[in-house]
């Protein structure tokens, strides 16, 4: 039987996403997302490391910002390692097969006029 890894994710862009062109020519894009789950006393963020190949690289590379909401269809990573401390460490890691731009963060007005 076949395996498959697809996980969708909707959340916050945690940092300007960084661009890379790679020797052959090839583009990656990394930013770390934040999806919330739950609401008040429950409310809980987790945090997840995108990494954005090709067309997706370009395109996450050119519009989207920190603060952004983006949805992400791709395939799941979890990597152990150890910590300072020498406490086990998670990160999760997401190889993006899409990315959409659902909303921009409002900037703050320059300026005295509102208009």
């Amino acid at each position: 039987m076949p395996n498959l890894s697809n996980w969708v994710g909707v959340g916050h862009v945690g940092r300007t996403p960084e661009m890379k062109e790679l020797d052959g020519g090839k583009t990656v894009t990394t930013f770390p997302m934040a999806v919330n789950t739950g609401y008040g006393d429950k409310k809980k963020t987790s945090w997840f490391s995108i990494n954005c190949w090709g067309a997706s690289a370009k395109f996450v590379g050119g519009y989207v910002n920190k603060g952004d909401s983006v949805a992400v269809i791709g395939e799941l990573e979890v990597e152990e390692y150890k910590g300072k401390d020498d406490s086990v460490k998670v990160k999760v890691k997401v190889t993006a097969n899409k990315v959409e731009l659902l909303s921009v963060k409002k900037s703050e007005p320059e300026g005295d006029d509102p208009f």
